[in-house]
């Protein structure tokens, strides 16, 4: 329930900033998602060494490093860097 009364009051908020005068009466339904297990350093590393060179370079070094794919496609596209 919590999360449909988030919902329907974010949806309000946001009808509220933009000015825009609309009653919302319905109920909100909420849908449940599953939560996708999170992915083990060990499994991580499985993967990785499964891809081949460069990317598998690149895919420690995300890892270790903690940046993501923009970070790493403006480093590659950098003059500067």
């Amino acid at each position: 329930m919590s999360a449909a009364h988030l919902t329907k009051y974010a949806l309000l908020s946001f009808l509220d900033f933009h000015e825009v005068e609309m009653q919302v009466k319905a109920k909100v339904k909420v849908r449940r998602v599953r939560k996708k297990s999170e992915l083990s350093w060990e499994d991580a590393d499985r993967i990785i060494l499964e891809t081949d060179e460069p990317y598998r370079t690149i895919f420690k070094f995300m890892k270790w490093s903690g940046l993501g794919e923009d970070e790493i496609m403006e480093i590659q596209n950098s003059s500067k860097i």
